[in-house]
């Protein structure tokens, strides 16, 4: 998947999800007693407002990495207030790959950002978030289309029913909140095409 060679990565990328999604099927049929119990991690550190991109980064670790997402409440104590950090609740080794995949995510939309920044001549940020909200949407997007193929193919995700019973435990409280993004912002169209290549 780390190829230069963009069609040799995509389809490396792709079996590897395939591979997720089939794992985790398989997973669903074993005894209880053959697979690791259910955990939680904490991705990023704890900000003050939780920015359109990382809501839609969140949204994507739980539709296509076999986690259950939630923004908690977390203390900051260098500027002594309280924040909001992205908490992930599944298996073990869908926690890890979620990690890894949100720490990829970020890096790699700032660096697209960076890069169309300077090819595009930008001299401000003012076009960044909307960007950055864009290139996650446009990998989403990307993510969907190779999911279709599986499905294609028989392999259908419904759900994890430990996951879901252990998050419903921690969480037995939750509130949905939902936001709506505007498309057509300025930045957002170039970020979405920019997703599509990651």
């Amino acid at each position: 998947a780390e190829s230069s060679n963009q069609h040799e990565a995509e389809l490396a990328a792709a079996t590897a999800q395939r591979i997720m999604l089939k794992y985790n099927l398989e997973l669903q049929h074993a005894p209880s007693s053959d697979h690791e119990p259910c955990g939680y991690l904490w991705l990023g550190t704890p900000t003050g407002r939780v920015q359109a991109h990382e809501r839609a980064l969140a949204m994507l670790l739980s539709e296509h990495f076999f986690v259950q997402v939630i923004w908690v409440g977390a203390y900051r104590p260098l500027e002594a207030k309280r924040g909001s950090v992205l908490e992930v609740c599944g298996r073990p080794e869908n926690l890890a790959m979620a990690e890894y995949v949100h720490t990829f995510v970020l890096r790699t939309i700032e660096r697209l950002w960076q890069e169309h920044k300077r090819s595009a001549k930008l001299r401000s940020d003012r076009d960044r978030r909307n960007f950055l909200t864009g290139a996650v949407r446009g990998l989403d997007k990307k993510l969907r289309a190779q999911r279709a193929g599986a499905e294609r193919e028989g392999l259908v995700w419904v759900g994890d029913a430990d996951v879901d019973s252990y998050y419903r435990r921690r969480h037995p409280r939750i509130v949905n909140v939902s936001s709506r993004g505007s498309a057509h912002r300025s930045g957002y169209a170039e970020g979405e095409s920019a997703g599509k290549s990651i």
